[in-house]
């Protein structure tokens, strides 16, 4: 997931190349995930077990 947004500021910093927004929103989606206890109404996330169950490091 957060490796998009790597390559995404190592393209800037190379090329000087943007990334361009993904479709429909207005900024480059990374597809990096919320994990939080403490859900807010309108902030999509996922519970702390979820995190503990797929992190990958």
């Amino acid at each position: 997931m957060a490796d998009l947004g790597v390559q995404a500021i190592y393209d800037l910093i190379k090329s000087g190349k943007k990334p361009t927004p993904t479709d429909g929103l207005d900024f480059f989606d990374t597809g990096v995930k919320l994990i939080t206890d403490d859900p807010q109404d309108g902030v999509p996330s996922e519970s702390v077990q979820y995190g503990l169950d797929n992190a990958w490091g």
